[in-house]
């Protein structure tokens, strides 16, 4: 009956046997709960899950079960995927068992086995987790940070703040150092004459350099002469006629991007010393960021409700290609949208927030809301980078504390 069944099922002399088991009739809720095969695989699964159960009496009911089972949200959604891809594999099994002829124990031990580690994979790739913090305040007037870059080398943190009252302007948060020693140093120069320091990036050259735009109009290019000994140079300061919000370098050449308020977008030549191209939009800008993996693309951060991050290409001149946001009724500005930064793939977008939030955006997709969003501090969130060499974001928030989160 056996090979009768397998070659021709829809004749079988017993078309409601459970191939299975072996033991009693097929139907939905023996098939996928009751026959010792399910209950088997079940077994093995909520084994691995550290989860025990009563079996329930209907099939329908297996989706509701994890309101017991876990107590989050996320648990519940992911046992939903579970229970899911555990019906499928029961009827493949089913169908192999009749049109294949092949069966066996060891497939359930593999079917749980798959199932678990599918659930641990999910539930351990959503979210982020806070890896340590630093007091990162300035030294006169204890201010948090305005922005924040990571040395190329990836062992040091260098923090902007306000110029102002003859404060602190930049300040080095080494990773590398010992007990016993500063773990946080600032710079005596202050070529910033007033008001916040906006940004500040390390440009993508051969010698590592950074670049400062603050409140005061001014660019300044920052020259590592010993070891963390670092000298300003101010590239220029009238060709914005309000605040520099932002400034970014350009891989081809040793161009400087800068964003205003003014609505500009100003390069300037670091080596001949003058403006190569400029460019307007019709709106403030807040930032601007070239892509690190396509040198012609760069991200301009503007104020328009809905469209905060536009895309540009260099050679377009002053044609959009991409825009994307939306719009944040809980804050009273423009764009609630703070600072933000490529992931080193050139695909995502980390943004800072009003609310305590880090907001990532995939370009890929003209989507209006970001593709995820971490809970980060108890305050805003004024920008998030990543590391270039590991899969971690350092954060800055007005709650004074520095942030690593590990992003998987």
């Amino acid at each position: 009956m056996k090979c009768y069944k397998k070659e021709r099922p829809y004749q079988s002399l017993s078309p409601g046997w459970c191939v299975l088991c072996k033991k009693d009739s097929e139907s939905q809720d023996h098939l996928f709960l009751h026959c010792e095969f399910s209950i088997i695989l079940w077994y093995y699964i909520l084994k691995g899950l550290g989860r025990r159960w009563v079996i329930p009496r209907f099939s329908q009911d297996l989706l509701e079960v994890g309101q017991g089972l876990f107590g989050n949200q996320r648990g519940r959604l992911l046992w939903k995927v579970v229970v899911l891809a555990s019906l499928w594999a029961l009827w493949l099994e089913r169908n192999r068992r009749i049109f294949e002829g092949v069966e066996g124990m060891e497939v359930v031990r593999e079917k749980a086995k798959t199932a678990n580690v599918m659930f641990d994979d999910m539930y351990s790739s959503c979210g982020a987790s806070m890896l340590s913090s630093t007091d990162c305040a300035s030294q006169k007037q204890r201010r948090w940070p305005e922005d924040i870059a990571w040395h190329p080398n990836g062992n040091c943190l260098f923090s902007a703040y306000c110029a102002d009252g003859g404060d602190t302007q930049i300040s080095v948060l080494d990773l590398n150092r010992t007990q016993g020693r500063a773990r946080v140093a600032f710079l005596e120069d202050k070529p910033h004459v007033k008001g916040i320091i906006n940004s500040i990036v390390f440009m993508p050259w051969e010698n590592a350099r950074f670049v400062t735009g603050g409140s005061d109009h001014a660019v300044v290019l920052w020259d590592e002469k010993d070891d963390n000994i670092w000298k300003p140079k101010a590239l220029h300061r009238n060709f914005h006629s309000s605040a520099v919000m932002g400034v970014a370098g350009m891989q081809q050449k040793h161009i400087v991007l800068s964003a205003g308020s003014d609505k500009r977008v100003i390069g300037f030549d670091a080596n001949v010393g003058r403006a190569d191209f400029k460019h307007q939009i019709d709106s403030k800008c807040m930032s601007v960021l070239p892509n690190p993996c396509d040198f012609n693309l760069f991200m301009v951060h503007a104020g328009t409700l809905e469209r905060q991050l536009r895309l540009f290409d260099i050679r377009l001149r002053q044609t959009e290609i991409h825009a994307f946001g939306w719009k944040q009724e809980s804050s009273e500005s423009q764009s609630a949208l703070i600072n933000q930064s490529w992931s080193p793939d050139g695909l995502y977008i980390t943004s800072g927030s009003a609310d305590p939030m880090i907001h990532i955006f995939d370009i890929r997709y003209n989507a209006s809301k970001p593709s995820q969003s971490i809970r980060a501090h108890h305050k805003r969130v004024f920008k998030a980078v990543w590391l270039q060499s590991l899969p971690l974001l350092v954060s800055i928030s007005s709650d004074l504390n520095v942030g690593l989160h590990k992003i998987s």
